[in-house]
């Protein structure tokens, strides 16, 4: 049984990358993994001001903001998940900064490691393209080598805008085998 962190970004409700994380964490339920959900879009977030303060106050981050919610999944998760539409050919703004508050979790006064050894990437675009992914992909390759994770899978969505464009896309299918056999 593993412990999962899925971190959605999408500022539109039940939008097509949500309903990907819906299928990733049914398959990993099944499974009997523990799943905890951090929708960025519902939470209020102070960007990193690189102050260099993590853990000054016991705490992650000196600001008293929703990333603090975080801190036990951190600690507990085995696995971590990115969702988010692509937006500019990126994350979005509001997963964007979740992602900037991992910075505590590598700084030199981190309390303990984190256990988290694998990453997956959920996206969906607008764009009929695999071009318009090449930034968010690159982007979260490279945390996942920052951050010494294994990206262990992907699923990249094009075509897809309205909500529910993508309800009859294999790709719904591919997530929740990514979520069942994490």
């Amino acid at each position: 049984m593993k412990n999962i962190l899925i971190i959605t970004g999408s500022p539109r409700f039940n939008g097509n990358s949500n309903r990907l994380a819906l299928a990733f964490k049914e398959g990993a339920m099944a499974n009997g993994n523990n799943v905890f959900e951090f929708d960025c879009a519902t939470k209020h977030i102070k960007p990193c001001v690189a102050c260099d303060g993590c853990w000054s106050n016991g705490k992650p981050c000196v600001f008293a903001d929703d990333s603090l919610e975080l801190e036990e999944f951190m600690f507990k998760a085995d696995v971590i998940v990115f969702v988010s539409p692509v937006y500019w050919f990126s994350f979005t703004s509001q997963i964007k900064l979740a992602i900037d508050k991992l910075y505590p979790y590598i700084a030199r006064k981190t309390p303990k490691p984190l256990k988290i050894k694998k990453c997956y990437l959920l996206t969906s675009a607008h764009d009929n393209t695999i071009e318009v992914f090449n930034g968010t992909v690159t982007s979260y390759l490279q945390i996942a080598k920052y951050m010494k994770w294994r990206d262990a899978g992907q699923v990249l969505v094009s075509g897809v805008n309205a909500v529910g464009d993508i309800e009859d896309n294999p790709a719904l299918v591919d997530a929740y085998n990514l979520g069942h056999n994490v």
